[in-house]
């Protein structure tokens, strides 16, 4: 080679080739040499966009916390707005009412009562103002008169005040009495004036008294609630005339003295709770004795499954009719009358004929297990029980010549 060409090929430049590779040629090179680039490559691709996601969801948090913070406010100014007037009795009439507090009444039974009464519209507030006010104590039980544009430390002054006693009596409703009983009883010691405006309050009634809400309609049911007047003692304010107050007490002491036993064995009988009410309301009235009341129970459940004997034929639904009812309708009303009456009706009748005891109550569930279809009692108290009619025959007999030789006596 010569010295030309030599010098030709020392000055010429090597000529470079660019050539493209493929995208995913180039992937794939990359991820052989470094498997983890290209993840995470990917992985901030599919992240990306996220970012903006995020941002969204936070905005809208921060909305739904800002209309919540909003809303409780709102609840909040609401709540101290209406608290204020309760506490200083503003824009409430100035009318004035009567409200009896029980003897032996917290704070809560107060404020519920005066709530109740329409004289403070926060029950929960004014227990609150008395707790941290130290005003839970000294409060007088009786009647009490308020107005509802009272303040809190207005209402607490009132109840403080040592109001008559003379004006509160004892009434004892005693064991198999009647409605009818009830408020000539209720009259007599100056607790209501009127015997019929009374009972017809109590008819128009809107109970939400647990099992007594329960109490069917019927046209020949003469007081509806009959049945539910629990037999104990009571204190009521001479001259008071609040007939569903009264009431009130009375279905209260009722639903205290009904207990799950009692609950569950109605549901497991065949009878509804006001029906269990009306049987044990015969037996009440049949058996003065307690101890008598299962077996006098047995008697009216016989019949009751009987086909031979479809009447209970019970003498205190006829005098039920003649005693409770007839001195307190002005017309004669013979359909009402036979309803009762269970020489004439078969099964039970529209209602109870008086007011039971827990006692009578559990004897109409828990009966005693006998043969009996009849019984009589003599004067003495004695109690004489039959299968048959021969037999009752018998001791209607005998118990004819104990009361005779009582009567001689």
């Amino acid at each position: 080679m010569d010295e030309k060409n030599i010098n030709k090929l020392e000055n010429q430049q090597p000529e470079v080739v660019e050539e493209t590779v493929p995208v995913e040629e180039t992937e794939q090179i990359v991820a052989e040499i470094a498997p983890g680039a290209v993840e995470e490559t990917e992985a901030e691709d599919i992240h990306r966009p996220k970012k903006n996601k995020k941002k969204k969801k936070s905005k809208l948090g921060i909305l739904i916390r800002m209309l919540v913070i909003i809303a409780v406010s709102v609840l909040l100014s609401v709540f101290i707005i209406f608290g204020f007037k309760d506490i200083y009795g503003l824009d409430f009439s100035s009318a004035e009412k009567d409200v009896y507090i029980e003897k032996g009444s917290g704070t809560a039974q107060i404020a519920d009562a005066l709530y109740e009464s329409g004289i403070i519209e926060q029950p929960l507030l004014f227990r609150v103002f008395c707790k941290l006010g130290n005003k839970t104590e000294g409060f007088q039980y009786g009647y009490h008169t308020f107005a509802e544009n009272m303040s809190y430390d207005e209402i607490v002054l009132e109840l403080k005040r040592n109001v008559k006693k003379d004006d509160v009596v004892e009434v004892t409703v005693i064991e198999g009495w009647n409605l009818y009983d009830i408020a000539k009883e209720l009259k007599k010691k100056g607790v209501i004036s009127d015997i019929n405006a009374f009972t017809k309050a109590v008819e128009r009634m809107e109970v939400s008294y647990d099992f007594i809400s329960e109490v069917p309609d019927n046209k020949y049911r003469y007081y509806k609630y009959e049945g539910y007047f629990y037999p104990d003692k009571y204190e009521f304010y001479v001259g008071t005339d609040d007939y569903e107050g009264i009431a009130k007490k009375f279905f209260a002491n009722f639903v205290n003295h009904i207990d799950s036993e009692i609950v569950n064995a109605v549901k497991e009988s065949e009878y509804t709770f006001d029906e269990i009410i009306t049987i044990a309301s015969l037996i009440q009235a049949e058996a003065g004795d307690v101890n008598q009341m299962g077996t006098v129970s047995s008697v009216f459940h016989n019949r009751l499954n009987s086909t031979l004997f479809p009447n209970l034929q019970s003498d205190v639904t006829i005098n039920y009719v003649e005693r409770a009812i007839k001195p307190s309708i002005a017309y004669e009303y013979q359909e009402l009358y036979d309803a009762y009456n269970t020489y004439k009706r078969q099964g039970l009748m529209p209602g109870a004929v008086c007011n039971p005891t827990k006692e009578a109550i559990r004897a109409a569930l828990f009966p005693e297990k006998t043969n009996y279809y009849y019984f009589v009692t003599d004067n003495a108290g004695k109690y004489y029980y039959a299968t048959t009619y021969n037999q009752h025959l018998k001791n209607c007999s005998t118990a004819q010549k104990v009361n005779a030789r009582l009567e001689g006596n």
